[in-house]
């Protein structure tokens, strides 16, 4: 299936917890105004995280909105398509600073 053209953000505008297994980054940062439908025939929200040092990109797809007193704190993203088990583990947290 093929993606929508959405937001890409680069690997480098993110902070990397390998124990964790998180890429942390703001929305600021990334310049972020929202998340695009990932395929035409779905209603799946994400963005395109693109790699410089291997120029690959990934799609990764929203499953997580945390709000605390009525405002949005943070977004989970998981990637669309992982390549093998440490891929699948992880999460992008975008906080909405």
């Amino acid at each position: 299936m093929a993606y929508l053209s959405v937001k890409t953000v680069s690997t480098k505008n993110f902070f990397h917890d390998s124990h964790e297994k998180l890429l942390i980054g703001e929305a600021s940062s990334l310049q972020l105004r929202g998340f695009g439908r990932l395929y035409a025939d779905s209603c799946d929200l994400g963005l395109a995280l693109y790699n410089p040092n291997s120029e690959l990109t990934s799609y990764w797809y929203l499953v997580d909105t945390r709000i605390h007193d009525g405002d949005v704190r943070y977004w989970d993203l998981k990637p669309c398509n992982p390549q093998n088990d440490l891929q699948r583990r992880y999460t992008m947290r975008i906080f909405n600073d």
